[in-house]
């Protein structure tokens, strides 16, 4: 792990990280405005055979009212059918040391009409988890037709390898029927794994929500902080 002076970290569209060597604390802001493309929706912990029925959808869009409506942001929507379901996000980064062990603490802020004064329903029932990974976040079709993930993300409310945020929920008060889209800014939380870049400096980012609520969620990523240090 190198041990550097502080400085912050541009992230350019082309998905390459813009840094030097002499940062070893490095800070990646993601404004989604700029890195769009690149984006690879997904999903998991889900019947195979019930895909259609899922209907798991992720793209970059434009925030709806009344937030800020030009504004991107990394959008998820599904159906939870089978009693679990995850969906998540994913993307390659380069431009950090080679083969350089990082820890890593990731900061999430989302959008969505789940208010905090809702005690049911998806919000409660939802968590974020988020991660940086050397391997790219797979899925593959188990034995009993279920897809799951090939990394550790964690069951439930259970973080695994990378990161548990907290449940979806905005900060909002109240619990209107329908709710009112509002953000909310979770913790800065440590990663229990460490990242440890490929030769070409690389690692893969994903975020996703792991839902137990028997319904469709929705989400809107509207930006990530990541430290490495």
């Amino acid at each position: 792990m190198r041990v550097l002076r502080l400085a912050a970290t541009a992230i350019l569209a082309t998905g390459c990280i813009s840094t030097g060597d002499t940062h070893t604390i490095q800070t990646l802001n993601f404004d989604f405005n700029v890195v769009r493309e690149g984006w690879v929706a997904g999903a998991a912990d889900y019947a195979e055979s019930q895909a259609a029925a899922v209907g798991a959808f992720g793209a970059v869009q434009l925030l709806p009212a009344p937030l800020v409506t030009t504004q991107n942001a990394l959008y998820l929507r599904g159906t939870n059918v089978g009693g679990d379901l995850f969906l998540f996000q994913k993307r390659r980064f380069t431009g950090l040391g080679s083969l350089v062990t990082y820890t890593v603490s990731m900061q999430v802020e989302f959008a969505t009409s789940y208010q905090a004064g809702c005690t049911t329903g998806p919000g409660t029932l939802t968590y974020l988890k988020a991660g940086l990974s050397d391997v790219e976040p797979l899925t593959a079709t188990d034995g009993q037709g279920v897809v799951r993930m090939l990394v550790d993300k964690g069951a439930g409310a259970a973080a695994g390898d990378f990161l548990q945020l907290g449940d979806i929920r905005n900060t909002l008060s109240g619990c209107a029927a329908p709710g009112t889209f509002g953000l909310h800014k979770s913790g800065l939380k440590v990663q229990p794994t460490t990242l440890t870049t490929d030769v070409d400096g690389g690692f893969w980012v994903f975020i996703g929500t792991q839902s137990s609520f028997a319904g469709q969620h929705e989400i809107y990523i509207t930006g990530m902080k990541i430290v490495l240090e």
